[in-house]
């Protein structure tokens, strides 16, 4: 089924400016060119009097021609915005930089936002990388919960080596978060209101226990006969991305 803008004024010029900034921070000429062949705009593009002009001029009102451009191919079609959502260009540069966009035009809540981290490695990053673009693919949140997953493993065997906190061989998510709770000594000073921060984290415990098992049998991670949908897997994600928010600013 072919997208359609939302029916919100303010999320729909949220999405046409999102498109508008992806167009504008990586459009050559020839791109110009084959979005106006995907969407039967052709001709108007390359009769503008100034878009691609300023485009190679680097001039200021380029901006504001590529918000004409945007408007004229939505007007001719409005089936022309999955060309526009589509192009590789502007899907790499929205999932990297404007995912509230996608989230707008599928009615979801843009998942919580990760703190520039403390510790990582690369496996931790490249598996934070992988949930973004996921979160924002085909699939949606569906398909990122086994990226985010692996990502906060990763993050908390990270925590135990850099403060050289023993841990089992090849230990779960649950076991690592536990050991980090007990051991870690950034986490032995809750402070003023312990008992209380102390049942949050005995519930963030079952939370890492429960990812643990919808990773395993409600995730792509493996070839399971049914997957959480996207606001159920959305759920997960941003329950995992809040834990690695209180995690990183303890250590930090």
């Amino acid at each position: 089924m072919a997208r359609r803008l939302p029916e919100n004024e303010k999320q729909r010029n949220l999405v046409v400016l999102g498109i508008q900034q992806a167009i504008q921070r990586t459009f050559s000429d020839s791109d110009w060119k084959e979005l106006g062949y995907r969407t039967g705009t052709r001709e108007w593009i390359d009769n503008h009097p100034r878009l691609t002009r300023s485009l190679r001029w680097n001039d200021d009102d380029y901006g504001g021609h590529v918000l004409d451009a945007i408007e004229h191919i939505l007007e001719e079609d409005p089936a022309n915005l999955d060309a526009l959502l589509e192009n590789a260009l502007v899907a790499d540069w929205l999932s990297r930089n404007d995912p509230t966009v996608l989230a707008a035009l599928d009615g979801s809540a843009p998942a919580v936002q990760l703190p520039a981290l403390t510790l990582t490695s690369d496996a931790v990053a490249r598996a934070l990388s992988d949930a973004e673009v996921l979160i924002n693919s085909t699939g949606g949140p569906s398909s990122a919960v086994d990226r985010v997953h692996t990502a906060l493993h990763g993050y908390m065997l990270a925590i135990c080596d850099s403060a050289s906190v023993p841990y089992n061989p090849d230990p779960s998510i649950t076991e690592l978060f536990k050991t980090i709770q007990q051991n870690h000594p950034a986490f032995q000073n809750l402070g003023p209101h312990s008992d209380q921060i102390l049942q949050i984290l005995r519930a963030f415990s079952s939370i890492v226990h429960v990812v643990n098992e919808l990773r395993n049998r409600a995730s792509t991670a493996h070839p399971n006969p049914s997957v959480l949908g996207a606001e159920e897997a959305l759920v997960v994600i941003n329950a995992t991305r809040t834990l690695f928010a209180y995690l990183n600013a303890k250590i930090s």
